[in-house]
């Protein structure tokens, strides 16, 4: 019986130290889908961060040196289409986000928390982009090439302080947005670090430590579920209201 009793126990523990292995291993590949989502999310986030300053600086250029616009319109990097590839791949991206937080929240015990996130941000990305994007098509072509689209945009009237103005005040929202986006993606990749790979090293990462307190740091911690979740239920009513406004 003895015997018995400590085959058993042996097969147990294999049993058991597989099963651990696998659940390692398995974590171990989540992370790393996580951050090559992150690692295909990054160049459309950075290209949607840089949108603001990069059509008013275009819009700029274009009216005060009209000759180099003609004679080289492929060195105009945004056009009514670039604008709307940009929303697409960024709309992407908040997908492939979001399918992750919901797919794995076995795995990730409140990551259903990010999948919150990751909606209403791209809910806000969608209700400001309208504003800026009628503020600045006036002033890009509506394609890069050919060049005919360009000659057909200097022959308008140049834009005015007041066209300046409108397509910065638009954006402001937008580029807000945006960053709020990084923002939830480097603490899903902090939270995913912390969850399922710091067992196999001595130290944590560190969350990300904003200088207002008006920015939320989204966590995993049940004991903060409360105050974001209903940070971010305010946010969506907002953004829910603005776009009924808008279509109104």
């Amino acid at each position: 019986m003895a015997v018995m009793w400590q085959v058993q126990q042996n097969n147990q523990a294999t049993l058991d130290s597989k099963r651990a292995e696998e659940q390692r291993r398995f974590r171990s590949d989540l992370y790393k889908e996580i951050v090559q989502a992150r690692q295909a999310t990054h160049e459309p986030v950075v290209a949607m961060l840089g949108l603001l300053h990069g059509v008013l600086q275009q819009v700029d250029t274009t009216w005060k040196y009209p000759q180099v616009a003609r004679s080289n319109p492929e060195s105009m990097k945004y056009s009514s289409q670039s604008l709307l590839k940009m929303l697409q791949d960024c709309s992407a991206a908040t997908g492939t986000l979001h399918r992750i937080a919901e797919d794995f929240e076995v795995a990730l015990p409140g990551s259903d928390i990010f999948k919150l996130a990751f909606s209403v941000i791209g809910e806000e990305i969608r209700a400001s982009w309208p504003a800026f994007y009628v503020a600045a098509v006036p002033y890009i072509p509506n394609e890069l090439v050919p060049d005919d689209h360009v000659k057909k945009l200097l022959s308008r009237s140049p834009p005015t302080t007041e066209d300046f103005k409108a397509i910065y005040d638009s954006g402001l929202p937008l580029q807000t947005a945006c960053i709020e986006l990084a923002c939830a993606v480097e603490d899903f990749i902090i939270e995913s670090q912390n969850c399922l790979i710091s067992e196999f090293f001595t130290t944590t990462a560190t969350r990300r430590k904003p200088s207002s307190s008006e920015h939320v740091v989204i966590t995993l911690d049940q004991g903060d579920r409360d105050r974001i979740e209903g940070h971010f239920n305010w946010r969506r009513r907002k953004a829910q209201e603005a776009t009924r406004i808008m279509g109104d």
